[in-house]
């Protein structure tokens, strides 16, 4: 039986590692665009004019909740809890996050922001996250905020810009413990919807600084194409209100909109790695090529597989994050299996 199950972990492993592409970054690069105050002052939490559905106390700034949840030899996890100084409606009203900190003493650790898909239990991100954790990389799994759909265009629009501010809050405090190091910068790995907000917040936030986004795209490109079940009844309610397809993707993703595309000239190629599904129905291809050349075509791994069937390549796309940042750190480590 031993050897069976053996057998099938060699065939399946030669069959996802030859499924897999891999295309270097541009040669021709020269960096990231510069980018202007205004874009910036745009995401302060202090322009309530800019956030029409919200409420708004920025005078304070409170210490998180904080309590332990689970421990091993190796880390501990601590559920920290946030007031959001902005919220779209009374359920984004508090930021949570699971924070896996490894057990050191003596030593700071790199942390990890993760950013999970849009819905689930977060099973395929705490496997990474005590992953990274079992490796000497602390990890923050951000929780999601709920959104929802009924509130259209505006709506979504101020979710996106009220979790700018969330991270930046939760970037400020993880920036301000003893046992962070914080002094490359921060790594970064989103998930889909995930990957979409990584590619956002990396793109204003330069204390993102190493950044692996997975089954990301340009969401023009998603909102024309995607298989998503969500995102075709809210496209199938624009139109029954007299929108046609093109008004309402300009609606969503014009450019003053909290999109990706539009923030992904300000991210670093050459600190960046993208892992796109071949396959994938929910980010179609063109979403993750367009969203790749305006960051500036970093290197780029492509699966053998569809979004949901490309959980198949976790044990493999682990690893490869793993290698990305302590390439990136300048460390050498060898992970554990």
């Amino acid at each position: 039986m031993n050897k069976k199950k053996t057998l099938a972990g060699i065939v399946l492993s030669s069959f996802l590692l030859n499924g897999c592409a891999v295309k270097g970054i541009n040669k021709n690069y020269n960096g990231p665009s510069f980018k202007k105050q205004e874009i910036l002052d745009k995401y302060e939490c202090a322009c309530p004019k800019n956030y029409p559905h919200s409420i708004y106390d920025c005078t304070y700034f409170k210490e998180p909740e904080q309590s332990i949840t689970a421990k091993n030899e190796n880390y501990e996890v601590i559920d920290l809890k946030f007031d959001s100084p902005v919220f779209t409606y009374e359920d984004n009203k508090e930021v949570v996050i699971e924070y896996y900190k490894v057990k050191d003493e003596h030593k700071t650790h790199p942390l990890i922001i993760l950013s999970p898909i849009s819905g689930g239990n977060y099973g395929i991100e705490r496997r990474l996250a005590r992953y990274f954790a079992n490796n000497d990389f602390s990890c923050a799994l951000m929780h999601r905020q709920k959104h929802k759909y009924e509130l259209g265009a505006a709506g979504m629009e101020n979710i996106l810009k009220q979790m700018v501010i969330n991270y930046d809050q939760a970037i400020d405090w993880f920036g301000s413990v003893p046992e962070v190091d914080d002094s490359k910068g921060f790594c970064s790995v989103g998930i889909s919807m995930g990957g979409i907000k990584n590619a956002i917040l990396a793109g204003l936030d330069e204390r993102l600084k190493y950044n692996v986004f997975i089954f990301a795209g340009s969401t023009d490109e998603i909102l024309l194409k995607t298989k998503e079940k969500g995102i075709q009844k809210l496209k199938q309610k624009a139109l029954e209100e007299g929108m046609d397809l093109k008004e309402f993707i300009e609606d969503v993703t014009g450019p003053e909109t909290t999109q990706p595309q539009h923030f992904a000239k300000y991210i670093d190629a050459k600190n960046s790695l993208m892992i796109t599904a071949s396959f994938d129905r929910i980010i179609p291809k063109s979403a993750s090529k367009k969203l790749r050349n305006e960051m500036g075509n970093p290197k780029t791994i492509y699966l053998a597989g569809g979004h949901i069937s490309s959980i198949l390549y976790l044990p493999y796309i682990k690893k490869k994050c793993l290698k990305f940042f302590n390439e990136r750190l300048n460390e050498e480590k060898v992970a554990e299996d």
